[in-house]
């Protein structure tokens, strides 16, 4: 197991860290690596705003396996930005759909008997029940 350390600094104990859990942690993404599950990880650990571990195993492409990951390595972020962007359109569902959701329970479906009910649900659970 190939354990490249980065910069940290204090020791572990200076933060009351457990010294020999890192070696739990290595050896924990050393048999993700064995396994091929991940093809390399860094990592960097604080507490108290101070770094207290920073290494990094594996490899740093999987196609290129003799090229070792540094704790200093720059990732690309690729398309990473998706899940922020689908967070943002989700919050904008929450804060825009619910409130139209209450004035539109009341006007447009009048064949719903419960509203209380109906409206307890999402939009799309009245529309359905009114469609079907």
């Amino acid at each position: 197991m190939k354990v490249i350390q980065g910069t940290r600094e204090c020791t572990p104990s200076d933060v009351g860290y457990e010294e020999s859990r890192l070696g739990a942690v290595n050896e924990f993404f050393q048999r993700m690596i064995d396994n091929k599950v991940i093809h390399g990880v860094s990592y960097r650990l604080a507490r108290n705003g101070k770094v207290f571990a920073s290494a990094a195993l594996g490899s740093r492409h999987y196609k290129k396996p003799d090229v070792l990951l540094k704790p200093e390595t720059n990732f690309r972020i690729a398309s990473q930005t998706k899940m922020f962007t689908a967070f943002a359109v989700q919050l904008l569902v929450v804060l825009i759909v619910d409130p139209v959701e209450k004035m539109v329970c009341s006007c447009v479906y009048p064949w719903v008997a419960d509203w209380d009910a109906a409206c307890n649900g999402r939009l799309s659970n009245v529309i359905w029940s009114g469609i079907i």
